[in-house]
């Protein structure tokens, strides 16, 4: 597939279903009133209660976000049915594992080599970490949308850390088409994140709610393209 058909796929893959489009907004929805309402309670238990709630849906949301990689790999082309809700609970706890193992790394050295480079008198050391820690966060920016469709293809943890196949995913594709695509994505989801957010300060309730449905529309629009290339290599094999 083009990467051009690619894109216009996946923009029109959350208006498949309008139903279950608008049911994922409304679950970011309650997450988000979840998460802002455990701030305003001075009781501590009410505050663990709401913020382990938040954190369930969340998982939840991101098991369904995997499952509609899964079906987009599988070349269905409707938004997949909320069913099996246990089932989205642990694949969201999969999704997290998944960034949780591939962040660590990057992740600790960005913030040694800031310190080291603002906070003490060893900058050019720290320069050299902070560097270091920004081109293993693109290494994971690019391979992590991989690992997890090589996950929701597998339905295994393990597959997202099989290094050796991602790579391989990725050499069918063309390293310089793959990169394109994942600035491509990258590009548009920010930029359409960013819009919904400064419409809740123009039309603030308007805004709020439109904010939830616009990211739950490029979050699915996101794992749909990643899920499409991915089928691509599967198509290639054959």
């Amino acid at each position: 597939m083009e990467m051009g058909n690619i894109i216009k796929n996946a923009y029109k893959y959350p208006f498949s279903n309008w139903k279950r489009f608008l049911i994922l907004g409304l679950i970011f929805l309650v997450s988000e009133l979840i998460n802002e309402f455990s701030e305003g309670f001075g009781n501590p238990e009410y505050q663990i209660s709401l913020l382990i709630a938040y954190a369930v849906i969340n998982l939840v949301i991101e098991g369904y976000l995997l499952r509609s990689m899964e079906y987009s790999i599988k070349g269905d082309n409707e938004l997949p049915k909320f069913h099996q809700w246990p089932r989205m609970f642990t694949d969201g706890m999969k999704v997290f594992l998944v960034l949780f193992i591939y962040g660590f790394i990057p992740g600790i050295m960005l913030v040694i080599g800031y310190f080291i480079l603002f906070k003490s008198a060893l900058a050019d050391a720290g320069a050299v970490i902070l560097l270091m820690g920004i081109f293993l966060t693109v290494l994971f920016v690019l391979f992590v949308n991989m690992a997890l469709a090589n996950m929701a293809f597998h339905g295994k943890l393990s597959a997202a850390l099989k290094i050796s196949e991602i790579y391989d995913r990725i050499k069918i594709i063309g390293w310089i088409r793959y990169i394109f695509l994942s600035i491509t994505v990258t590009v548009i989801v920010v930029s359409g994140t960013l819009i919904a957010f400064l419409m809740t300060d123009f039309i603030p309730l308007l805004g709020f709610i439109g904010y939830f449905l616009i990211s739950s529309y490029f979050e699915l629009f996101s794992y749909r393209a990643f899920g499409l290339i991915y089928k691509e290599t599967l198509d290639l094999q054959q």
